[in-house]
């Protein structure tokens, strides 16, 4: 059963992203909109986090675009989109083990790719990688085995244990191995809508919709901050919550671009990202743009 209380349980992976959410539960943005919400840590992913939305164990999740726009054209109606958390796209990693034979995804076809969960980024995103390689050609339906991994340790340990040949997750996640040599980087692909969308359960839509609307307010507020800070005090923030190195966060600062307003999705972009998914097959239905959003809490544009 969804929470039936005002208090929003928001899902979200511990990541670099995910800071505002933090710095507007602990300096009170939530708070000032009489919002009261639990952050709930959820380092599986997308995946795990349109599970949760399903059962309604969460309210709210930040999750990557094509993950919670394949969920729902798969037949999760219990979620919907309400607005772009991420406008800037995600630039995915490709890593392989520290003595795999593979230096590049070239040699990846009919080779297995580690995955959090079925549906999750991961997932999606390698049938993406796939589908830019033009491994469908001739029919083929599968191009890659898949084996569930859970996590970032899961993954690791099974590009390095021979479980899987490779894995995707966020290239500045992954630094952090790279520079400990625990795996290697053999390639990237990014592509072209924005990482984090922010999904929904419908019931918590229908019966807390001011409270969710105050919550997106609230959000855009700290991430305004977020970015206005970012030569000084948003620097020290990641490097205090997540332990990077300065340099890896100034650099990924002048990649990551936050929206204005936080409740905007583009149709286009949108629609773009259904249409993609559906070639690389992750998808087997195209939905509307209106039947992945929320139209009352939605603003669109183009």
């Amino acid at each position: 059963m969804v929470n039936p209380t005002h208090i929003l349980r928001v899902g979200c992976v511990p990541e670099h992203f995910s800071c505002p959410l933090h710095i507007a539960q602990q300096d009170g943005y939530f708070k000032r909109r009489d919002v009261e919400v639990e952050l709930v840590s959820v380092p599986e992913g997308t995946g795990k986090m349109l599970a949760m939305l399903k059962d309604g164990s969460l309210d709210i999740a930040m999750m990557v675009a094509e993950g919670v726009t394949a969920g729902i054209s798969n037949g999760a109606d219990q979620v919907k989109i309400i607005g772009t958390y991420v406008e800037s796209p995600l630039c995915w990693a490709i890593s392989a083990g520290v003595n795999s034979k593979h230096t590049s995804e070239d040699t990846l076809k009919n080779g297995t790719i580690g995955i959090s969960r079925i549906g999750s980024g991961s997932h999606v995103m390698s049938l993406y990688l796939a589908d830019t390689k033009g491994w469908f050609e001739g029919g083929q339906t599968t191009p890659l085995d898949f084996e569930i991994l859970n996590n970032i340790d899961g993954l690791i340990a099974g590009v390095n244990d021979g479980s899987a040949d490779a894995f995707l997750w966020e290239v500045f996640t992954t630094k952090p191995y790279y520079d400990a040599g625990k795996v290697k980087k053999i390639g990237q692909v990014v592509p072209p809508w924005p990482s984090f969308y922010i999904g929904a359960n419908v019931t918590t839509l229908k019966t807390h919709q001011r409270t969710v609307k105050q919550f997106l307010a609230a959000v855009n507020e700290a991430t305004r901050w977020f970015v206005h800070h970012k030569e000084t005090k948003s620097v020290e923030f990641v490097m205090k919550q997540l332990g990077y190195p300065e340099e890896d966060v100034r650099n990924w600062f002048k990649t990551v671009t936050y929206p204005e307003n936080v409740a905007a999705v583009s149709r286009s972009i949108l629609q773009g990202c259904s249409d993609t998914l559906k070639k690389a097959s992750a998808i087997k239905t195209v939905k509307s743009v209106e039947e992945l959003c929320d139209t009352d809490i939605v603003l669109f544009s183009d």
